[in-house]
């Protein structure tokens, strides 16, 4: 094929699956949720939570040997946010989105899985040799070090039979980008920049050439260089320490990047080695074999036991977490142990006058926007809630008698809504906050009791505790 028929047949065939919009958003709604410290743990906490592989491959690294001198027994993601901190989670994230948004070709799982898995963690090497060396640009240099690899992707999972075709050119002994020149017409580079200008994505390429020190020995003078720099020195040792090179050859990839980028070559080596045997094997990081857990169908037997062992766990957190983070950590702590489908945390907002939805979880809150209500008094359980200051339960919000009493915008946003719990928070004997739950089209056919709504209002307090502290206008 000439560049022309490349670049006509990847585009329909994207266009077809529809998945490659998946990816911008993905990489580029983390990245921007690193770049505002206050929103970060909000929006990756939700992009956790909506993915169980996700979130059991976060809890097990904050519950890990590494991070056993700071935390024991992390149960929920909102704790382990803060411990481990919004970038590895990020990279973890990202991992797993980029396997999921080029699913769809079944026979080249395995290889797929691998090529991805090794993107993710080159990403995850970047980050660590821009912190060697002295930059605070690493998240900068996770997503150029993913660009990098974009063509690869994109041949793979788009073009697969010519993806083929360039493996049989790399066993003769052609070089990847003669490979790419020779079965699609053009070199990786050029599908790169074809790709982000098609997509308007939001960065740079990192070309062949600038991957390479443009001068050897000599420290590199641009900040563009610098990434390109990083992005072929991750992903060259990503790819030896694959297949098993030998420490002569990891020395010698190490040798024609540590000056160029001012590190020392033994330093980097040490690290990649043991992230890399941490991993074992990258594939593990995105295993796309997990499958979800049923959904919970009510409250749990077992809810009074979870929310006792949460409870300790919200206590600690309440030393140092602010409002936001343990609205958050509270929030989860109810949708696990509850085994709520969806829940939020409403603030008040004395401008508007209403109390809008800051924070959510679950199913049916991506129209958070919608999820609000006016801080003036209507007949509405919401309201009802709130005047009298306590939790309410209610165990079927369908019933007749209960019905007019639930407001348009709730109907709209949980249409299959059953039973709901709602808990206001109060500071000053005034309600400002309201934590609300539902358990989705399942009905909880036991209520709330009296150990678990005590293990609730605790928590309740330390949210209070907290924006009192604080001075909070919420």
């Amino acid at each position: 094929m000439n560049k022309a028929q490349t670049l006509e047949l990847l585009w329909k065939r994207t266009k077809e699956r529809g998945e490659f919009p998946a990816l911008k958003r993905a990489v580029s709604s983390i990245v921007s949720a690193i770049s505002d410290d206050e929103i970060s743990s909000a929006q990756l906490a939700a992009t956790v939570l909506s993915d169980f592989s996700l979130t059991q491959k976060v809890l097990r690294l904050a519950n890990s040997a590494m991070y056993a001198p700071y935390c024991r027994n992390v149960v929920t993601v909102s704790r382990a946010l803060m411990i481990l901190g919004s970038s590895t989670v990020a990279h973890i994230a990202i991992g797993i989105q980029l396997l999921e948004t080029f699913d769809g070709l079944s026979e080249k799982r395995e290889e797929a899985a691998e090529e991805l898995a090794l993107a993710a963690f080159s990403g995850k090497l970047a980050r660590e040799i821009a912190t060697i060396s002295g930059a605070t640009f690493g998240e900068e240099a996770v997503v150029a070090t993913l660009i990098y690899q974009l063509p690869r992707l994109l041949v793979l999972f788009y073009l697969p039979d010519e993806w083929k075709r360039i493996q049989e050119q790399l066993e003769l002994g052609f070089s990847e980008e003669a490979a790419f020149v020779e079965i699609l017409g053009m070199t990786p580079d050029e599908l790169n920049a074809a790709a982000i200008k098609e997509w308007s994505l939001p960065f740079q390429i990192v070309r062949k050439e600038d991957a390479l020190p443009k001068v050897p020995g000599q420290v590199v003078r641009s900040h563009a260089d610098w990434l390109a720099c990083i992005a072929g020195a991750a992903t060259e040792m990503t790819h030896a320490f694959n297949k098993g090179a030998d420490e002569e050859q990891v020395t010698d990839i190490l040798g024609t990047y540590a000056s160029a980028l001012g590190i020392e070559a033994a330093s980097v080596e040490k690290i990649a080695r043991t992230m890399f045997e941490e991993e074992k094997l990258p594939v593990e990081m995105v295993d796309a074999e997990e499958e979800l857990p049923a959904s919970p169908g009510g409250k749990p037997l077992d809810a009074t036991v979870r929310l006792e062992e949460a409870l300790s766990e919200v206590q600690l957190a309440a030393k140092e977490a602010d409002v936001p983070t343990l609205t958050q950590l509270v929030l989860e702590t109810m949708m696990h142990s509850l085994g709520l489908a969806s829940c939020a945390a409403f603030f008040r907002s004395p401008a508007k006058k209403r109390f809008e939805a800051r924070f959510a979880f679950g199913q049916c809150v991506k129209n958070i926007d919608q999820m609000c209500f006016e801080e003036e008094f209507s007949p509405d359980v919401f309201h009802l809630a709130m005047s009298q200051k306590q939790p309410i339960f209610l165990s079927d919000v369908r019933d007749s008698k209960i019905s007019s009493r639930i407001p348009g915008w709730h109907k709209t946003v949980f249409p299959d809504a059953c039973s709901t719990f709602l808990m206001p928070v109060q500071v000053n004997g005034r309600s400002i906050c309201l934590l609300y739950g539902n358990w989705g089209q399942n009905e909880s056919i036991t209520a709330v009791t009296a150990d678990e709504l005590n293990y609730l209002l605790q928590m309740r307090d330390l949210i209070a505790q907290a924006i009192e502290q604080g001075g909070s206008s919420h």
